[in-house]
């Protein structure tokens, strides 16, 4: 097991150093060989995954989770016509305002919600579409 591990090792390094291949892919495909050949059973492979990365992959499959919400309420629309709903509730004086009112609500949200969860609440609809009617050019540059 030690050579076919080291030859591996070896393999990944070479394949980084003389090709083209990003150093994701080659390490993706190195780990699947060596899982296979170290842990031949699922079972001691799940194991040996939640032992070592298992908060990682929660966090990988959240964000990618919401990316594909984002992809999807942005592709149908939903996102343009829930960000000009909001817009029609702040009157045009009050819309310089905005960026400290998100500032001020999304702080505690942060430490309530996972970061994703309060940028996807909270930012997302106010970069896509909100801003657009309030000619945020005339802001101060330090509030943009």
């Amino acid at each position: 097991m030690f050579w076919i591990n080291i030859s591996l090792v070896v393999c990944v390094i070479g394949t980084m150093v003389f090709t083209k291949i990003s150093p994701t892919v080659a390490f993706m495909v190195a780990l699947t060989v060596a899982l296979m050949v170290n842990y031949p059973n699922v079972e001691m492979q799940k194991a040996r995954i939640n032992a070592h990365a298992k908060a990682a992959l929660m966090m990988a499959s959240i964000l990618f989770a919401a990316g594909a919400f984002t992809g999807i309420m942005g592709g149908a629309g939903m996102l343009k016509a829930m960000s000009e709903a909001a817009v029609g509730f702040v009157p045009p004086a009050l819309a310089s305002h905005i960026p400290f009112v998100v500032g001020l609500i999304s702080m505690p949200l942060s430490l309530i919600l996972i970061t994703s969860a309060s940028c996807q609440l909270l930012l997302t609809p106010a970069k896509c579409w909100a801003s657009r009617p309030f000619r945020w050019h005339r802001l101060p540059y330090w509030v943009r």
